[in-house]
């Protein structure tokens, strides 16, 4: 329907007036005898521009409803958008927080490792203790102090 997009909206009011008014005066003024000589082509004029701009008034109807469709979408986008970036914003403090935390344990592993690295003996048998420090390190956990 381009042109709905092309005319004004109050042309097709326009039109729907006269079609109505001219069905009415070709039944109210048949008497007249210049009108009822012209009564048939001024129903038939008067039905077909009715017909159409019925017709148009709903495309206008459709069309209204169609952009406050739109609207209502473009909000919802904007929050969404709005609720994404701080989510986004949530989420990055965590990741930070998380890779602290994880550089502090292996920060803390790997000087407990050095500590316990003196205490190898000369059969290659591994103390417990470096054992359950590979293993925290592992699981990337602290190694519970004693």
């Amino acid at each position: 329907m381009w042109i709905l997009n092309w005319l004004p909206d109050f042309v097709f009011h326009l039109m729907l007036l006269v079609g109505v008014i001219a069905i009415g005066a070709s039944f109210v003024l048949s008497f007249i005898p210049f009108v009822s000589q012209y009564k048939l082509p001024i129903q038939v004029a008067g039905i077909i521009l009715t017909v159409l701009a019925v017709w148009y008034e709903g495309g206008i109807a459709k069309d209204a409803e169609y952009k406050a469709r739109i609207a209502e979408m473009e909000l919802k986008i904007s929050r969404s958008e709005t609720a994404a970036a701080e989510a986004n914003t949530k989420l990055a403090e965590q990741i930070l927080k998380e890779q602290a935390r994880i550089k502090d344990i292996t920060e803390t592993n790997k000087k407990r490792l050095q500590e316990l690295a003196g205490q190898l003996n000369q059969q290659c048998t591994v103390n417990q203790g470096v054992i359950d420090v590979l293993n925290n390190a592992a699981m990337n956990r602290k190694e519970k102090t004693k």
